[in-house]
């Protein structure tokens, strides 16, 4: 489900533009993207499958030494965040795999998490929620 997320990232030109993505950390690098998966909860169970949420931090490291610079990283994740709300209007939802549907796709709290020694580089992150159903066969 990881790479399919990522993949629907990759559809989203602003990531492309601000660096690589990983898995579950940043890198030392500045500009750099990360995917961390924080959770599963199970919403309703039934015979044959149930619906979930998928839970995720998407990491942005980036300066963060003036305020300029502390807006515009989150003017980034704000980006995103409204990017994340159409895509999920119009269907064009992250592929979880095979009898998996996405019902919805939420962003929440944009924060500046933490700073480098001399406060020129940030980490930001926002939370990222996925709504689906997975059938049993």
């Amino acid at each position: 489900m990881t790479q399919g997320i990522l993949d629907w990232l990759d559809t989203y030109d602003k990531i492309n533009e601000i660096g690589e993505t990983h898995v579950e950390e940043l890198t030392e690098n500045v500009k750099n993207i990360a995917l961390q998966r924080t959770g599963k909860t199970t919403i309703q169970k039934w015979l044959n499958g149930g619906r979930y949420e998928l839970q995720f931090m998407l990491w942005l490291k980036n300066y963060s030494e003036s305020d300029a610079q502390k807006i515009q990283s989150l003017g980034i994740l704000d980006d995103f965040s409204e990017w994340a709300g159409v895509q999920c209007k119009e269907g064009n939802v992250p592929y979880l795999g095979d009898n998996k549907s996405v019902y919805n796709i939420t962003t929440t709290n944009i924060l500046l998490m933490t700073k480098n020694q001399d406060g020129t580089i940030g980490d930001y992150g926002i939370q990222l929620y996925i709504d689906y159903s997975e059938k049993e066969e």
